[in-house]
């Protein structure tokens, strides 16, 4: 189906063809019958017919003309920014949700990291070598990289459903991205 500005710019192109028709608008035709009947019947009475059609004079319709002309040119003009708007909008919600989750390839890295020195840190605090407080500074630091990591998941789904709403498609659906690393 069309866009809102597909059809706005119908409506103002066919503007401008009705601009420029000699006469643009119908010839009007009106009869009329006048009686006495109703009320003391002596017989008056008479038809009327008349037929009006608007002249345009002093150059009105190259004006006319002329002004359908400059609505086509700001819809086309009105049609081509909106379309690079929301080209530029796309391609920004694109490289967002690229870099989203790019970082979030390396949080699940840095989290795998931080688990397993959690897992190195409990088995040499079995074995004496490290101390609770050390323990649990790893752990708080690996509770931080997951907090980031759950915050970089929202981020790459709402920069997801942004680019689905700006490409038409349902906000759920998947989206496939490649990041650019050259």
């Amino acid at each position: 189906s069309p866009s809102w500005t597909e059809l706005r710019l119908r409506v103002v192109q066919s503007e401008r063809t009705r601009a420029g028709f000699l006469f643009p608008d119908n010839p009007e035709l009106a009869f009329e019958s006048v009686s006495d009947r109703p009320f003391d019947n002596r017989g008056d009475g008479g038809y009327s017919l008349s037929l009006s059609q608007e002249v345009e004079i002093a150059g009105q319709r190259g004006k006319r003309k002329r002004i359908a002309g400059l609505a086509v040119d700001q819809t086309q003009a009105e049609s081509a920014r909106a379309e690079q708007v929301l080209m530029a909008g796309v391609k920004a919600a694109y490289h967002r949700l690229a870099l989203s989750r790019e970082k979030l390839k390396v949080a699940a890295a840095l989290l795998e990291l931080n688990d397993r020195l959690a897992e190195a840190a409990k088995q040499r605090y079995q074995s004496g070598d490290v101390s609770e407080l050390e323990i649990n500074l790893i752990l708080a630091e690996r509770d931080q990289v997951a907090a980031e990591r759950a915050r970089l998941e929202a981020e790459a789904w709402a920069a997801e459903t942004a680019l689905n709403l700006l490409l038409g498609r349902p906000a759920a659906q998947a989206t496939l991205v490649r990041a650019d690393t050259a």
